[in-house]
């Protein structure tokens, strides 16, 4: 009895799993339309921004971390724009209450 409600929970849990990411794709093309809530916006600077200020300094040590083997393969730049400056630009310079870079300017 407690195997087959286990498994039905489970069955039940990787429907919901496999349903999530094309919702949460839809959502996320009608956000860009439409100006962010207040409530979006306040947990942006409340525990969002100081999130990315937190990780753009985490970046600064991973940065300093990998220079020597980052020097000799000349790839420092690379580094520094994955490290620190994507979650610099994350952190300073998106819209407030945005996910991330607007449409048409996302570069991967």
């Amino acid at each position: 009895m407690k195997r087959s409600r286990m498994l039905a929970w489970l069955a039940a849990g990787l429907l919901v799993a496999l349903m999530v990411p094309p919702a949460s794709a839809q959502m996320q093309y009608y956000r860009y339309e439409t100006q962010p809530s207040a409530a979006w916006q306040a947990m942006d600077a409340l525990f969002m921004r100081p999130i990315g200020v937190a990780t753009t300094i985490v970046g600064m040590g991973g940065f300093v971390g990998t220079l020597p083997m980052t020097i000799p393969s000349n790839t420092v730049g690379e580094a520094a724009n994955a490290f620190v400056g994507q979650p610099a630009e994350w952190t300073f310079q998106r819209k407030l209450g945005r996910p991330g870079r607007e449409p048409g300017f996302f570069l991967p």
